[in-house]
């Protein structure tokens, strides 16, 4: 077995167990549910999350244990080949603005996620968030970050979501291991502060916010090749005391702050950067003070 499909099965065993089985309709309650592959009167199967951040379910009525693979297999009665097929194709989903070429070198978009519900953070995907990244479910709550089911190809996904100033959906999982879209721009959150940060990612000035534990109005590019309209909308913005621009520690980040700098100083009376301490963006330094 070669290395990137070990690691593609190690991520496929740190997806999010509760909602794998929430997604073949079975009700999970205090991390136990139903055997529905025999006559399970009680929720006696339990599920945790281990220390190196694989997921482990137990039947307790059957003395049966095993990671995502063996469970998705007994939930929707398939083989080994066929479970890693469907969890992969969730744990790597193909973005919505991938294209794809074809022979003709005519090239065409993948179909569209759809989203079938909406709702509150569950406790669960807190405690991801705060494993992973380092974020308190206060800061996560008040910047609306919510928890979607999303349809793709045919398929479900459970991922998490913020919505921009055009009403689509930015989408990423708490890990941090994947991001995509339902169509892209900024994200503008108004809180009538005196400080405005800037940020590539909503993760990343939510970061910035726990850091300083303070809210702060926030304008999130949500990829920096959103550059050009972030210095449109600032330059239609209100004025503010402060600005503080927090784009990534890498070559495109650093670029991003420079075109956003002479617009910035227009627009506030102090302008300063994200002291990174050689981390790579805002979250990557949270995670450092841990």
């Amino acid at each position: 077995m070669n290395e990137k499909r070990k690691k593609e099965l190690e991520l496929i065993k740190r997806l999010d167990m509760t909602s794998l089985v929430e997604s073949a309709g079975v009700k999970v309650k205090n991390s136990h549910f139903k055997a529905i592959w025999r006559d399970d009167q009680t929720p006696s199967v339990s599920i945790i999350q281990a220390s190196d951040g694989v997921w482990i379910w137990k039947d307790h009525g059957a003395d049966k244990k095993g990671t995502n693979i063996d469970l998705f297999m007994l939930l929707h009665d398939v083989s080994y080949v066929q479970a890693v097929k469907a969890l992969r194709e969730q744990t790597f989903p193909v973005a919505e603005n991938q294209i794809d070429s074809t022979a003709s070198g005519e090239k065409k978009k993948t179909k569209k996620w759809k989203i079938l519900d909406e709702c509150e953070l569950s406790e669960n995907t807190l405690s991801l968030f705060k494993k992973h990244r380092g974020l308190e479910p206060l800061y996560l709550k008040e910047a609306k970050i919510k928890q979607l089911l999303l349809f793709l190809d045919r398929k479900k996904f459970s991922l998490c979501g913020h919505q921009n100033m055009a009403g689509g959906w930015e989408l990423y999982n708490a890990q941090g291991s994947f991001k995509s879209a339902t169509s892209k721009d900024l994200t503008y959150i108004k809180r009538n502060k005196k400080t405005l940060i800037i940020a590539e990612s909503l993760v990343d000035a939510v970061s910035c916010e726990q850091i300083k534990h303070t809210f702060f109005d926030l304008l999130v590019l949500n990829s920096v090749e959103m550059i050009n309209q972030a210095v449109n909308f600032l330059s239609d913005l209100n004025n503010y005391n402060k600005i503080v621009i927090a784009t990534d520690n890498d070559k495109a980040g650093k670029k991003a702050a420079d075109i956003l700098l002479p617009v910035c100083k227009t627009k506030a009376e102090k302008v300063v950067s994200f002291t990174y301490n050689q981390k790579k963006d805002p979250n990557d330094y949270l995670k450092g003070k841990k």
